[in-house]
């Protein structure tokens, strides 16, 4: 599963949770999943990746219609976001890529790569 980074890129300046949580809820394909762990809890990576149905707070689902099903997508920490990819996701067509340069965008910041470099479609 490959990793992207909603940041604001080149900025002392980051995502308060306050403001995501205010974009996930006005987006109608994202959402905040039913249960979450108990604040403080540290989950491992393959646990926040949807192999477990155990979500962070302020982490975020995206509706994948072609699959009929929520599906964890999104991870709020320390004044940036994760965004959990499939390797069809990594296409310039995937909903998960438009979605998340949408919320990018919503916060004046980009979609960065592994390599630091900014994705756009």
């Amino acid at each position: 599963m490959a990793e992207l980074e909603i940041s604001k890129h080149e900025s002392t300046d980051y995502i308060r949770v306050a403001d995501w949580r205010s974009a996930v809820e006005a987006h109608p394909f994202v959402r905040f999943p039913d249960k979450v762990a108990p604040t403080g809890t540290v989950l491992p990576p393959t646990t926040r990746t949807g192999l477990v149905a155990t979500a962070m707070p302020n982490d975020a689902e995206l509706w994948n219609a072609k699959a009929g099903e929520w599906q964890p997508r999104f991870g709020w920490q320390a004044g940036s976001v994760t965004v959990y990819l499939d390797p069809e996701d990594l296409q310039s067509t995937s909903p998960v890529l438009r979605i998340s340069l949408e919320l990018a965008q919503a916060f004046n910041a980009v979609l960065l790569n592994d390599d630091g470099e900014i994705v756009d479609l």
